[in-house]
């Protein structure tokens, strides 16, 4: 994907996980669970995407833009039981993300365990 088709991507995900929050809560439920992620809430998905903006805004903006809230808007969605489909370049721009980025900046945050690869 290119970085330029990121930024409508982008808008249009964090506007829709936006409203998949709204939704989670309208139901009723003041701890909306996110079943899509176990042991996660709604209000966790929140949390952990706006740290993901802010880690963003510091230099990966390019790298990293549309797959996390592409992936925690789905998330934010499964609490009402309905989640939306993933675009298909998002999610192997995702997964791809995960593997060249994500996993290695990890290892520098915490070491896994042994045997853990």
């Amino acid at each position: 994907m290119d970085p330029s088709d990121r930024i409508p991507l982008f808008r249009s995900e964090a506007a829709t996980f936006e409203k998949a929050v709204r939704r989670a809560y309208d139901r009723g439920d003041p701890v909306p669970q996110a079943p899509s992620r176990p042991g996660w809430t709604v209000t966790g998905l929140v949390r952990h995407l706006g740290g993901v903006h802010r880690f963003l805004a510091h230099g990966l903006r390019e790298r990293l833009m549309t797959p996390p809230p592409a992936v925690h808007r789905r998330d934010a969605e499964s609490a009402t039981g309905a989640p939306g489909p993933l675009d298909p370049a998002a999610a192997v721009d995702a997964v791809t993300r995960s593997i060249e980025v994500m996993a290695p900046a990890r290892r520098t945050w915490k070491q896994a365990p042994p045997g853990a690869g």
